[in-house]
């Protein structure tokens, strides 16, 4: 077990935060999501704020996930998810599912550089770019373009990186939710296909909106594809992700 701050005030200062950004517009008819995990606080960036810190508590400069549960879809790296694992003797966390000693092996050792623009389309989804210049030939930064919006993927992580979509009335109609969640078989071959059941204890989170696809079933149901959703506590589904979608 770890060490708990004793006092909300001291938990707030040791915990960094999730912020998460969304732009929007309405006269372009365009909205472009990203996830933007901050690693470090304001204040935790100040050297003796990170003193004090850590000489209270000792898991100061990990992840706030440690206050809970880590799983591994919580680090952008196996480095991270190892500095976490090492922390616990234990495994508290369940991060080496194998038992081998080695964190989360399925997330890439460390952060490629983004890769340069080689790949141009003008697809109406993309009419504010392409945040990680993804290609349809990179499989961890894999461009899914679809009629009803584009979107790049990760093979490694198994989540989207991203997403956007036109949004206007003509994509608006009276179709209910067809909550036909399934794997997105315009992933290349060899790819993991994500399936409902893999985020079991999670809410199935969109990231284009199903409320933004009701012209008709089938457009609706696009946004049921796996490579579309990502896995969120319902606290979250269900609380500040709902209201930032309407």
């Amino acid at each position: 077990m770890h060490w708990r701050p004793p006092s909300p005030y001291q938990t707030w200062l040791a915990r960094p935060r999730l912020l998460v950004f969304s732009s929007a517009t309405v006269d372009k008819s365009v909205r472009v999501r990203g996830l933007i995990a901050v690693a470090s606080s304001f204040l935790s960036s100040c050297g003796l704020v990170s003193a004090l810190l850590s000489a209270t508590d000792p898991n100061a400069d990990l992840p706030p996930c440690v206050d809970d549960v880590c799983i591994c879809g919580d680090f952008r790296t196996q480095a991270d998810a190892q500095r976490v694992f090492d922390s616990f003797w234990d495994d508290e966390h369940g991060l080496d599912g194998d038992g081998n000693g080695l964190a989360c092996e399925r997330l890439p050792k460390t952060l490629s550089p983004q890769a340069p623009a080689t790949y141009f389309s003008n697809n109406p989804h993309q009419a504010f770019g392409n945040p990680s210049n993804a290609t349809p030939d990179t499989p961890n930064n894999y461009l899914i373009e679809k009629n009803e919006y584009a979107l790049a993927y990760s093979a490694e992580r198994g989540t989207l990186l991203w997403a956007g979509w036109h949004v206007s009335f003509d994509w608006l109609g009276r179709t209910g939710r067809q909550d036909d969640f399934r794997p997105d078989r315009a992933l290349p071959p060899g790819t993991y296909q994500v399936t409902p059941r893999d985020y079991s204890g999670y809410d199935r989170g969109h990231m284009v909106p199903s409320g933004d696809r009701t012209v008709n079933p089938q457009v609706n149901s696009e946004t049921f594809l796996m490579t579309n959703i990502f896995p969120q506590t319902a606290a979250n589904n269900r609380g500040p992700w709902r209201e930032l979608e309407n």
